[in-house]
């Protein structure tokens, strides 16, 4: 085994049970790879403040992922 892809989790009990195994595949010279999609970049600074707060920052980021949601005439 050379390398290990996963998405990134970034807090909680599924970062709790990932991080022994982890650790170990690193210490056994085992690359591991994190993908962080672009949505969830974008969108994890906005949910810390409660949902509301996270809803007003829907349509900025959909637009900057290129999701906007076009008027219609």
């Amino acid at each position: 085994l050379e390398q290990v892809v996963l998405p990134y989790v970034p807090v909680g009990p599924s970062r709790d049970l990932l991080k022994t195994p982890l650790s170990e595949l690193r210490a056994n010279k085992v690359n591991v790879v994190e993908v962080l999609r672009p949505y969830d970049a974008l969108s994890w600074p906005n949910s810390r403040a409660g949902f509301f707060k996270f809803k007003e920052a829907i349509p900025s980021i959909l637009r900057e992922i290129g999701l906007e949601r076009r008027k219609s005439a």
